[in-house]
This record gives C-alpha cells, sequence and structure tokens, in this order.
C-alpha cells in the first residue's frame, strides 16, 4: 500500500464513519441507508461517499436520500485528493460506505481496498457483521477482521439480520475484541433493498423506495446506538488542511465563453455519469446543456461538443430506435466533426445496432450483451492515436463494469488491466472522437478536460468564441 502520511489528530466538523462489510452482500448498503435515513431524521446535516467507482448507491444517496454525494477511489485518487475530496464536505457528518470485502482489492496485497481508503484517510470504520444463521463463530469473524492488520482501523461493529433479543450477547462479543457494538438491524424482508443485475436495482419506483428507505431509518434510530456513532465520527482527525485556498480553486471559464456549450446525455438509459466529471468539464469551461436520447427531438441547438456517459441503454433498445430523428441529427453532427467523448452504454449507443435494435449508426458493427461480466475491474487505456484526450501514446486510468461484446471494439485504445494482462481493442480514438466501454474518473485528469475545452473551443465559428 502507498506510503501514507499522518494527519493531525483533532476533531473537524461533522466528522466521517466508514460503513464496511466482510464480503459483497453483507448488508452495508442497507445499514449504510438506514443510517442516513435516521441522522436525515435527526436534522443533522449529512454528506455521503461511496468507495470505488460504484454509481448506484450515490444515486440512492442523491436521488432517494437527497443527500451530497461522490465516489472516493483509491485507484483513481492518491492520499491527499481522497483527503480533499473528504475536506469538501466542510461540517456535514460524512458516512461512507465501503466496497466489496473490507480489505479485498486488486491482486494479493489488496490495493485499492476500503481498508485502503480507511487508512489513508484515518476514517474509524464499523463492521456490518451478517448474523443469520451464526452466533459464536461471529467472534472469530471479529477477532480475524480487526487483527488482520495492525491498523485496521475497525472500531465498531453492527449485527446485520440478528435478533434484537440477542443484542446483549453479541455486544459482549464484540466487547471480548476490544469493540463497540453499535446495536443489530432485525431482518425484514418487507425492508430490504434487491439487487440489480448492474448493481441496486434503481428501476424501481423512487416513491417506493423512500418509503422502504424511511422504515429502515427507523428501525435505525429504534435499535442501533445512533449517539455511539456520532461520538466515534467526531472523534476523526482534522482534514482542514487539504482544503484548497481560494486562489486555488479553478475558475470555470463560463461566463467568458458562454457559447461553448457540452451536450450531455442524461436519463433512465444513460445515468452513470459521475457530478465529479461534470464538475471538472465545467471547471474547463464547458456550459452543460442535458437531453434525453429517449425523448428529444434533436440535439440541442450551438453544442461545440458532445457527451454520452454510462448506462443500461440495452435496457431501452427499443425506445431509443424508436427516436430516429436524435439518432440521425447525432451521426449528422459526428461526421460533419463535433468533438465527441463516450463511455460504456454511451459508446454501445454508437454502434449500427445494439442487440438488434438499431442505434446511431456511426461505429460499425454491432453490440451484444454476454452472459458474464466483461474486463471487469481496474484498468488503463493506452491511445495509440491523438484523440479529444490525449496524444498518441499516453495512458489514462479507466475502470470497466459491463456486458458488452463489439463485433468492432476499435482498434484506436489498447487496454491493460490493472493484474497486468495486456489486450488490444480497447475502443475508438481518432482525431475528435474517444470512445470506449471503460470508464473515467476526470478528478484524477483535469488536464484531459481542459484539452476537451479547448478542441471543443477551436471548433466554434470566430464570433462564437
Amino acid at each position: 500500500m502507498p506510503k501514507v502520511r499522518s494527519l493531525r489528530k483533532q476533531s473537524s466538523g461533522g466528522g466521517r464513519v466508514l460503513i464496511a462489510g466482510p464480503w459483497s452482500g453483507s448488508g452495508k448498503t442497507t445499514v449504510t441507508l438506514a443510517l442516513l435515513a435516521a441522522l436525515k431524521a435527526r436534522g443533522l446535516e449529512l454528506a455521503a461517499a461511496k468507495c470505488g467507482p460504484d454509481y448506484v448507491d450515490p444515486l440512492f444517496h442523491r436521488e432517494v436520500l437527497g443527500i451530497q454525494s461522490r465516489n472516493l477511489d483509491p485507484y483513481f485518487l492518491d492520499q491527499e485528493a481522497l483527503c480533499t475530496a473528504l475536506a469538501r464536505a466542510g461540517s456535514r457528518l460524512t458516512l461512507i460506505e465501503g466496497v466489496m470485502g473490507y480489505y479485498d482489492g486488486v491482486g494479493p496485497e489488496g490495493l485499492y481496498s476500503t481498508y485502503q481508503l480507511a487508512v489513508q484517510t484515518q476514517t474509524p470504520v464499523v463492521l456490518v457483521l451478517p448474523a443469520k444463521g451464526i452466533y459464536q463463530s461471529l467472534q472469530a469473524l471479529i477477532s480475524g477482521y480487526q487483527n488482520f492488520r495492525p491498523d485496521s482501523q475497525i472500531m465498531a461493529v453492527i449485527f446485520n439480520q440478528a435478533s434484537p433479543h440477542l443484542a446483549s450477547q453479541l455486544a459482549d462479543f464484540a466487547a471480548s475484541q476490544g469493540l463497540e457494538s453499535l446495536g443489530v438491524m432485525p431482518y425484514d424482508a418487507e425492508n430490504s433493498i434487491k439487487p440489480g443485475r448492474l448493481g441496486l436495482d434503481l428501476q424501481a419506483d423512487q416513491a417506493v423506495l423512500a418509503d422502504q428507505i424511511d422504515r429502515l431509518g427507523q428501525l435505525a434510530e429504534k435499535y442501533l446506538d445512533l449517539d455511539k456513532l456520532l461520538a466515534l465520527a467526531g472523534q476523526t482527525p482534522s482534514l482542514e488542511a487539504y482544503l484548497p485556498r481560494v486562489e486555488e480553486i479553478p475558475q470555470a471559464q463560463q461566463s467568458a465563453y458562454p457559447t461553448c456549450v457540452l451536450a450531455v446525455a442524461r436519463d433512465q438509459a444513460f445515468n452513470k455519469i459521475y457530478p465529479e466529471n461534470i464538475q471538472i468539464l465545467e471547471e474547463a469551461g464547458f456550459q452543460i446543456k442535458y437531453f434525453s436520447p429517449l425523448d428529444s427531438a434533436t440535439l440541442p441547438a450551438g453544442i461545440a461538443a458532445l457527451y454520452l456517459p454510462g448506462g443500461c441503454p440495452e435496457n431501452f433498445a427499443e425506445a431509443l430506435a424508436a427516436n430516429q430523428g436524435l439518432r440521425a441529427d447525432i451521426c449528422q453532427a459526428l461526421k460533419a466533426g463535433l468533438p465527441c467523448w463516450a463511455e460504456q452504454g454511451g459508446t454501445a449507443y454508437l454502434y449500427q445496432k445494439l442487440t438488434g435494435q438499431p442505434m446511431v449508426g456511426y461505429l460499425p458493427g454491432e453490440v451484444q450483451l454476454a452472459a458474464r461480466l466483461q474486463n471487469f475491474g481496474y484498468g488503463s487505456l493506452k491511445a495509440l492515436k491523438a484523440n479529444p484526450f490525449c496524444l498518441a501514446g499516453e495512458t489514462l486510468k479507466c475502470h470497466e463494469f459491463h456486458y458488452y461484446q463489439a463485433d468492432e471494439p476499435g482498434q484506436g485504445l489498447d487496454r491493460q488491466k490493472a493484474s497486468g494482462i495486456q489486450q488490444a481493442g480497447g475502443g475508438w480514438a481518432r482525431d475528435r472522437l474517444f470512445a470506449s466501454f471503460a470508464q473515467l474518473y476526470l478528478p484524477a485528469y483535469p488536464h484531459v478536460a481542459r484539452r476537451f475545452y479547448q478542441l471543443a473551443r477551436a471548433g466554434l465559428r470566430e464570433e462564437e468564441r
């Protein structure tokens, strides 16, 4: 793991706490949502974060709970950038949700894991342990996770799917290992959030989800010791030193060049968008204008560039195909030289066909869905040709989480997995196109956004600049 810089040991603002689990499916998302709902009901100022590249859980935080949320990814960001991102929460209490198992990452060292994030930001960890069908063996789990690393950061435990009648005995198990028990979350099938193919199911009615999360919050208020949680969060080291001075904050150039508009696809089919990416694009100078590939008849007028983000267009393939006018408009604009960045589902949308349905038709061939995830995980893309983001030979870190298989994958980018495996056919790189099934995190590469902006602005007519 990278060398860790020590932080000053003093409380700052609302503090922070990280909710982790021993493995995927242990209930950390349910517990995080329950805690956020309960603390919001108390009137506290909150922020949320998700470890790793996940889009879905932050969408729950933002869309259902109305809480500011961002991603904290040790693969893309070093310790200073991670701490700076957390420091921007100011006086708000920040709940960070972990990813996968606590120590799980890349390779046998577990690089870029939830544990690494906790250590680099010196955030106390609450371990969510599933307690259904297990009893005394929980002590072995607690001991193992706490003692696997001498600086585990694990300070407390929540027992998930446990009987309230066992709360005192389970608390004794935690105390025997020197940890606090924050209580139990009883099993409630009615309020469980069902997982979907690419994460939690966001297609469910938001009102139903909001009602479920509200009831989870009531359970948390009743069975969890929120005061202990707040005390734990309030003991975190200060991150104030990481806040940039006012003169260091990039100033958006929108007011100077308001006509340099970036059209961004955003609707149910295209919703895997990092808010941080939009922020970086705005700071580079773009004015953002959203449109819907499902409903918009044409691209927005007067645009200088196009961003087609990730999503699940395959779930809306017939509706996207039916919008023939927009598909033709996009294809014509790209052929005329409109700079374009496409990733994941946005790239699939550019092909002639997706799962048998006609799409934009700018890229040749068809995209089908595989039975399993393709090239899952962290990696990097090496540009073989100059493109809107980088020069030939330059490399950008990325991640992949999709089922797409294209008969013409594009030969402008080479892909390398974080494990070192190299693969050709990583995507398309042309003078005015960067398109891949992989996804980028622009806070790691703000210069990429500035290059994209300069290319777009150079293409405007003189009177539009």
